[in-house]
């Protein structure tokens, strides 16, 4: 009998793992940076495991979007700096592979990407 409540315990642990929502996978559910004078993430503070691509039109000069990770701030001017370091052909440094970054404006549900 106890094995059999070791293993239905294993088996409903791996199931909320499975279900679990990725912070920031779709624009409604958007990560907020609130300090946007002087925000800057730990590392590997977020990941894109587990992330799906959304429906939102993509860049032109992206390549296929998945695992997409959405995050929110309210601009304290007209022009924002937004810097990702991550890993490249030209810079290997960061856990990022091949980072690609788009800035939205508007809601999701009228959203417009900034080319």
């Amino acid at each position: 009998m106890r094995q059999i409540a070791t293993l239905i315990l294993i088996c409903a642990t791996s199931m909320v793992g499975w279900g679990q929502i990725v912070p920031g996978d779709d624009c409604l559910q958007a990560i907020e940076i609130k300090n946007v004078t002087n925000f800057c993430s730990g590392v590997g503070q977020f990941s894109n495991f587990g992330a799906t691509p959304t429906d939102y039109t993509q860049p032109v000069c992206f390549d296929a979007v998945s695992h997409d990770i959405w995050f929110r701030f309210i601009p304290k001017a007209t022009d924002v700096i937004i810097t990702v370091i991550g890993a490249t052909a030209t810079n290997p440094g960061g856990s990022l592979k091949n980072p690609q970054v788009a800035l939205y404006y508007n809601s999701c549900i009228s959203t417009a990407v900034n080319n």
